[in-house]
This record gives structure tokens, sequence and C-alpha cells, in this order.
């Protein structure tokens, strides 16, 4: 989990993409929100892919899960095209890991402090 990764997770993606040839085959990345837990935060992008083949699909894939920045493929829909059955179309999402930052007790993300019994 690193820190600060969120904002860059959008350049990211299409970087990679644009490494594997497959930049103008994106025709959406979508940032969705997700509830925090008490240790860190999820962000999820969904990403649709249109007339890509299954060797671009895997590179990218590879990329994205190998790229060392906690980046992970949660949800992946696959559909052949009718028009031309060797291209697909995808979408899935990625989600990213940022660490919440512990604040005052009493307040969402705060550590847990022990409770001193009373004497």
């Amino acid at each position: 989990i690193r820190s600060g990764q969120q904002g860059n997770v959008l350049s990211m993606l299409e970087e990679m993409a644009n490494e594997v040839q497959i930049k103008d085959k994106i025709t959406s990345m979508d940032p969705r929100s997700t509830p925090p837990n008490d240790l860190y935060r999820e962000s999820v992008i969904e990403v649709r892919l249109q007339q890509v083949n299954l060797k671009q699909l895997v590179d990218y894939l590879f990329k994205i899960e190998n790229s060392g920045s906690f980046l992970k493929i949660k949800r992946l829909r696959l559909k052949t095209r009718s028009d031309d059955p060797g291209y697909l179309d995808v979408t899935f999402r990625v989600s990213s890991f940022e660490p919440i930052k512990p604040g005052p007790p009493g307040v969402p993300g705060a550590p847990r402090q022990p409770v001193q019994a009373a004497r």
C-alpha cells in the first residue's frame, strides 16, 4: 500500500495501455468509490475496452497486475464481438489501495487505543 497513489492511477492505466498499444481502444475509465475500512481506502476504476484481441488484453492485464503499484483486477467481463469474433469488448475494475492516516481518537480511521481499567 502506498500513500498518494490515488491521484495518478488513471494516468498510470493510460500509460500502460499506450505501452501495449491499446490506448485508442479505451472507451471509458470511470472512478468508483468504496467505503474505507480502518486501515486503508480502496479506489476503484472501471475500465472499458472495445475491439481488443486476446493477446492485447492479456498483455494489458499483466502490466497492471505486475506494475508494483498495488493494483488489482477485481472484476472482468469479456464479450465476443458479433461483427468480428476475433475481437472482444471488455469491462474490468482495477482497485488501488491507500493507507488511512491515523487521526484523533473517536474519528473513523483512527487507531484504537487500549482502555485502561479503573483502580
